[in-house]
């Protein structure tokens, strides 16, 4: 509907303590007063926001002194005030990938999950909020990471990007194979993720990834 948002990372005057911030702008009218998100007692490695004609959402991976780091997030609807921080669900090291909204006010976000248990690597998850409802649903897991299986210590899944739109989302992502794989997965009807599709290899990591 014209309106616009923007996150970003700033700095408490006097104390010097960081804060995650946000502001929003009508259609036609200039940003608003700076809306504090979160008081960062931690790093904040990663942080996006996503748009709908309903309400605007804006997410964070959040690190936690002697915790598990987490992705969260906090709604603002129509009066365009961020109500209360909530969590989708733990990430691996706070990382969070990106998040996108198709053409009916569906939003998703894709972020590393940490490993269910010690023998196994991070994961790349993703969940979704349905149009409407003020909760993400439950992460799904999409694909695994495989560089510890081929010799890889660093097992981590990189650089999902999103394309949005009025024919839905889509992602691509690398997963973590040894040559690197391009992988792309959709929201589909009852905002089900699409079973992963192999796009193609290259012989090196990209060092970005556009979808469209």
């Amino acid at each position: 509907d014209g309106t616009a948002a923007v996150m970003w990372y700033g700095v408490r005057p006097g104390n010097g303590r960081e804060l995650l911030l946000a502001s929003i702008a009508r259609r036609g009218r200039p940003f608003g007063r700076p809306q504090k998100l979160l008081l960062a007692k931690a790093e904040v490695p990663h942080f996006s926001v996503a748009a709908t004609d309903e309400r605007i959402v804006a997410l964070w991976g959040q690190e936690v002194p002697h915790g598990q780091p987490a992705v969260r997030y906090a709604i603002a609807a129509g009066d365009h005030r961020f109500g209360p921080d909530k969590t989708v669900g733990p990430s691996y090291e706070g990382f969070l990938d990106g998040a996108g909204a198709d053409a009916a006010g569906d939003v998703i976000v894709c972020y590393e999950a940490p490993p269910a248990a010690s023998t196994e690597n991070s994961h790349m998850a993703a969940a979704a909020l349905p149009a409407g409802a003020s909760s993400f649903r439950a992460p799904e897991t999409l694909a695994p990471s495989l560089l510890a299986q081929n010799g890889n210590p660093y097992a981590a899944p990189d650089g999902s990007n999103f394309g949005d739109g009025p024919g839905g989302i889509a992602m691509g992502f690398n997963p973590g194979t040894a040559s690197a794989a391009l992988i792309s997965t959709t929201l589909g009807p009852g905002l089900s993720f699409s079973p992963p599709v192999l796009v193609g290899k290259i012989p090196e990591p990209p060092h970005s990834l556009t979808t469209y």
